[in-house]
């Protein structure tokens, strides 16, 4: 395309935009946090004041993401603003940066495939495809690594975007690709598909790769430097404990294939459709994303959809990019099922609060019970997942005094029976207890407002044992002398309440 061409279609497509981006907002803001987003933006304040990550935070996923949200909590807290919709907006503004990144990088790429209809693709499939799960991490690596693909497209023909642009994207693209190890496959996977396309191994050392690189390793220095008790006492905990979270492999597989599946039968759909042609390289570029994120999505084994969440989103962006108007009714059916499996799942989440025992129904009603109870203390609830109880602490703007989000060592020790007698299960059950340990201290010496005891029949972590907390706590030493000083206060959203008797 000329630049005058491209220059009426941006501001063509800006206003639209930014529409999307207010309906996105108004839809986020009406519905509940995500559980993992709500964990981190409750305890990233603890850093602002001093906390370290591993120390006063732990948890099994590495620190940039608590870092990273230190920006909307503090500029929340700084003007007396509620945390979440600070967060949201900061969201979306990420999003309308990477929007320009990847409208600037297929003007600069010249591969004449792109043009609004992608920029529009991937700015609707950021904003909306996430639903419930928008902030979580795998909705921040989609929204950061799509500009990366498209210079990655660009370089693929030997034809690299400008110096300045290439730095722009690569830091943007670090944000994204350091908030797990997993997700470096994806750039790892866009380096051999450039080297093969240009028949030169070193054709992947580009600047935005170089700065990648560069990122990555300052990150890895900035953890050993401020987080050391990640490295050396978390992740050998997670080790020890957080199998018990893993999904079989049988149950894996049929997740993996029932969501990206779909996704996979559109693409081929529509590749077969340019047989006889060139097809464009920003959609080759989507379809090693889409391939690569897939396989980062299995390598975590826990089959949760949101871990599937950006080969989604690639898929939708590389389906569109290979779409012909003219090219008939087949090509137009895979295009509507790529929709179909990229936006199906979030279609859902705006009717989750008209439901009559929806999610949002149980928030609002453990939010409610938090904000008349617990205003000005702290709760604490003995669950394995940060579902429901974090979005209502946020929501409430109640305090959670636990170093951790939840039990997530008890499964193990629980299910340590499981492992082949020997150091593994001994780790399993010296991690499960040391938590018992450590939070039976924490509650003795900072006694929160209320305990809440999770009694919902479905408890992540858990398999198929049907486990009773409390039976199993009044086993344990020193936890029947805690519960006695509390009084039983009815059952709220599937969680029996205990609120302080002094």
């Amino acid at each position: 395309m000329r630049d005058g061409r491209w220059a009426r279609a941006r501001l063509s497509s800006w206003p639209m935009l930014l529409a999307l981006t207010v309906i996105a907002i108004a839809i986020q803001l009406s519905g509940v946090p995500n559980h993992d987003v709500a964990w981190i933006l409750t305890s990233a304040g603890r850093l602002l004041d001093g906390g370290r990550f591993g120390r006063d935070i732990v948890d099994v996923n590495p620190p940039l993401a608590w870092w990273l949200l230190t920006v909307p909590v503090a500029l929340a807290d700084g003007g007396g603003w509620p945390r979440y919709p600070v967060f949201v907006a900061c969201v979306a503004a990420l999003t309308l940066a990477s929007v320009r990144l990847t409208e600037v990088t297929l003007r600069h790429g010249g591969d004449g495939a792109g043009g609004r209809g992608v920029v529009l693709a991937a700015a609707a499939v950021m904003l909306f495809a996430p639903g419930y799960d928008y902030g979580q991490r795998e909705h921040l690596l989609l929204i950061t690594a799509v500009p990366y693909c498209m210079a990655a497209a660009a370089a693929s023909r030997a034809r690299p975007i400008p110096p300045g642009l290439s730095l722009a994207v690569g830091l943007f693209a670090a944000i994204g690709f350091c908030l797990k190890p997993y997700f470096l496959i994806i750039p790892a996977a866009l380096a051999v598909w450039v080297s093969l396309r240009n028949r030169k191994l070193l054709a992947c050392l580009r600047v935005e790769t170089l700065v990648l690189g560069g990122v990555g390793c300052l990150y890895g220095a900035a953890v050993m430097l401020w987080a050391p008790a990640y490295l050396g006492s978390v992740v050998p905990e997670a080790v020890a404990g957080y199998w018990a979270y893993d999904e079989s492999a049988a149950r894996l597989w049929r997740g993996a294939l029932s969501t990206l599946l779909p996704m996979g039968c559109a693409l081929a759909v529509l590749i077969r459709a340019h047989r006889g042609r060139p097809m464009p390289l920003a959609a080759q570029a989507m379809i090693v994303a889409f391939m690569a994120a897939g396989a980062a999505a299995l390598l975590q084994h826990k089959g949760w959809y949101y871990h599937f969440l950006p080969a989604l989103g690639f898929g939708v962006v590389g389906c569109v990019a290979l779409f012909r108007p003219r090219g008939g009714p087949v090509p137009m059916a895979a295009l509507g099922l790529a929709l179909i499996a990229g936006f199906g799942a979030a279609t859902a989440y705006p009717t989750l609060a008209r439901t009559a025992n929806g999610m949002v129904t149980h928030v609002d009603a453990l939010a409610a019970l938090f904000a008349e109870k617990a205003r000005g203390g702290t709760v604490f609830a003995f669950t394995t997942s940060p579902r429901d109880i974090h979005p209502a602490l946020l929501l409430a703007g109640v305090g959670w005094d636990a170093d951790a989000c939840c039990m997530q060592q008890l499964p193990a020790l629980v299910r340590a029976g499981e492992q082949a007698a020997g150091r593994r299960a001994d780790q399993a059950r010296a991690a499960g207890l040391r938590q018992l340990a450590t939070v039976l201290h924490r509650l003795n010496d900072r006694p929160p407002v209320l305990i809440l005891v999770d009694e919902r029949p479905n408890k992540p972590g858990f398999g198929e044992t049907a486990f009773d907390y409390l039976r199993f706590l009044a086993a344990q030493p020193g936890y029947p002398a805690l519960f006695a000083r509390y009084r039983p206060a009815g059952v709220v959203a599937g969680f029996r309440v205990f609120e302080r008797a002094e």
